[in-house]
């Protein structure tokens, strides 16, 4: 019986595959400036808005809203989904309203939060 269970184990592993959707990051990786919507655009370094800057604008009362740019002269509003910033080679991950930079650490990569708080 335990060769049967064995044998049907190895057989089996020839049908597993491994995930399809990874990427290799690492230190030396380079992200094209832009805004990121997805998840598959960050995975091929591709942005649907290449080269242009997010800003957020946050009224009183009321909902934070964003707005891109290439230049500080024509500020259009955001309207799609958001998902990640890439700011000087630096990607910054959109998670939980808040934006967090991607730390290329090693083989597996993180992302860290920080909590600052001002005082005065």
């Amino acid at each position: 019986m335990k060769h049967i269970a064995i044998l049907f184990i190895i057989l089996n592993s020839c049908s597993v595959f491994g995930q399809s959707d990874s990427f290799l990051f690492e230190s030396k990786s380079h992200f094209k400036n832009g805004i990121y919507t997805t998840n598959e655009e960050v995975l091929r370094n591709s942005p649907k808005y290449p080269g242009y800057m997010l800003g957020e604008s946050k009224p009183f009362l009321g909902e934070r809203s964003y707005y891109y740019f290439k230049d500080t002269l024509n500020k259009l509003p955001f309207k799609d989904d958001l998902f990640a910033v890439v700011f000087d080679g630096n990607l910054f991950i959109n998670y939980q309203n808040r934006f967090h930079k991607l730390i290329l650490t090693g083989a597996i990569s993180t992302f860290y939060t920080e909590v600052v708080v001002n005082y005065s």
